[in-house]
C-alpha cells in the first residue's frame, strides 16, 4: 500500500471522538509534536481551510478551561478583584512540563543511553 493509499484508507475510516481520544492515549500520542511547516505543506488547499477551522475551534475550547493561575484586575467598584484565568493558545507551564516528560520518554525508548542536557 502506498503512503497515499494508506492516507486515503485512514481518512475513510469513521471514528467517534471518544474512540479517537482513547486511541491517542493508548498509542501514547497525547502530545502531537510535528514540524508545522512540513505539516502545512502536506495539506491540500481544502485541508488548509479545514485546519484553520480546527485551530479556531481549539482556541475557543481552551478559552473555556480554567488555568491554574489567577490575576488581579480592577473590579467594577474600582477595588482589586482576583479573577480566574483561562487557558490560551499557548501551553500552560504544567502542559509544557508533561509534554517534555513525554518526549524524554520517547527519546529514551529510541536510545536507552540518551540523557537530557539543559544547556
Amino acid at each position: 500500500m502506498t503512503p497515499e493509499e494508506r492516507a486515503q484508507a485512514q481518512q475513510q475510516t469513521a471514528i467517534d471522538r471518544e474512540h479517537l481520544i482513547q486511541w491517542l492515549h493508548a498509542s501514547q500520542k497525547e502530545w502531537l509534536v510535528l514540524n508545522s511547516e512540513h505539516f502545512v505543506r502536506s495539506l491540500t488547499d481544502e485541508d488548509v481551510n479545514r485546519f484553520i477551522h480546527m485551530i479556531t475551534s481549539y482556541r475557543i475550547f481552551r478559552s473555556t478551561i480554567p488555568a491554574s493561575r489567577t490575576e488581579i484586575q480592577k473590579g467594577p467598584d474600582g477595588r482589586p478583584l482576583e479573577v480566574q484565568c483561562h487557558m490560551g493558545e499557548q501551553l500552560e507551564l504544567e502542559e509544557v512540563n508533561a509534554a517534555i516528560r513525554h518526549l524524554c520518554l520517547i527519546a529514551r525508548e529510541l536510545d536507552p543511553d540518551w540523557q537530557f542536557s539543559g544547556n
